[in-house]
């Protein structure tokens, strides 16, 4: 049996992964706090174990609208709108099993091949954190996270960096302000600057300079770094070079960077992340 190419391009979940080996661990005595899936410690309380039993004796065990049934659309509606202060219709409302299932629906109802998804990776949840962001014009912005609300998902979002016309934003993360922003220019500059000396600020402003770029007027790449890995660079003439993130100096944010000493001289058209993961894949990052 063959199987399609989107199938084999996805990979296990991290969290339940983790969720199982500390399941494992469990089950060979060891005292083990899990911090993998999100799921109670507790039993599903009383009143809800109630409900669905009296739905079942009802005789609610029919197929639904794939959306959801026109009741339960209608609560989600009254919570958002007590809870939240959010106002919706029943028509703006889909049910899914999680968060996965809704992502996957989403992505596959509005994304073309070829269209380009960012996505903003959010590991941190801790109150120190906040949002980065790193434009094509070498601007980066560390928003407070408080001055990014949160958004319904029709809404049409609110302004983290503010991009001038024709701009681009590179990259956007969670940060916690222990690492270094890695920076390459389309001159060949290469630099990491310390995260945590770019203050946060409001959001809705063009930020600060994170990379001299009026030679070369934009930015490859950038990503933020904890941990160090390697950099895949590609080189105008098609050939491929490899470099550690630690053989890149540490500079302020206003400087071009450096040019690396290699032997033929790197000329980045474009630069790809090789990140080891904990199951011996590499993910790449562009």
């Amino acid at each position: 049996m063959k199987i399609a190419k989107r199938a084999l391009g996805i990979t296990p979940s991290l969290t339940l992964e983790l969720t199982a080996k500390a399941k494992k661990l469990k089950e060979e005595g060891r005292d083990v706090v899990s911090f993998g899936a999100g799921e109670p410690d507790f039993n599903t309380p009383e009143y809800i174990r109630n409900a669905a039993k009296e739905a079942l004796d009802k005789g609610l065990t029919k197929y639904t609208p794939a959306s959801g049934t026109a009741s339960l659309k209608q609560a989600i509606c009254d919570k958002l709108k007590r809870d939240n202060g959010l106002d919706y219709t029943p028509a703006n409302i889909v049910v899914s099993n999680g968060a996965k299932h809704a992502l996957s629906n989403a992505i596959q109802a509005i994304v073309e091949e070829g269209d380009e998804v960012i996505n903003v990776e959010t590991y941190d949840t801790d109150e120190f954190s906040t949002m980065f962001f790193v434009s094509r014009a070498g601007f980066a912005l560390n928003a407070v996270k408080d001055n990014l609300p949160v958004q319904g998902r029709v809404a049409g979002g609110v302004r983290g960096i503010a991009l001038s016309a024709g701009g681009e934003c590179i990259f956007g993360s969670q940060i916690n302000g222990e690492g270094e922003i890695v920076v390459v220019t389309a001159a060949g500059g290469f630099k990491r600057v310390i995260s945590s000396l770019i203050d946060p600020i409001g959001r809705n402003c063009k930020g600060v300079i994170i990379a001299d770029v009026k030679d070369c007027r934009r930015l490859l790449f950038a990503d933020y770094v904890t941990i160090p890995y390697t950099l895949a660079v590609i080189n105008s003439d098609g050939s491929v070079a490899e470099l550690n993130t630690e053989d890149i100096s540490i500079e302020n944010r206003v400087t071009k960077g450096k040019k690396l000493k290699r032997n033929p001289p790197l000329d980045p058209v474009r630069v790809v992340a090789l990140k080891q993961k904990s199951d011996e894949s590499i993910q790449l990052k562009f």
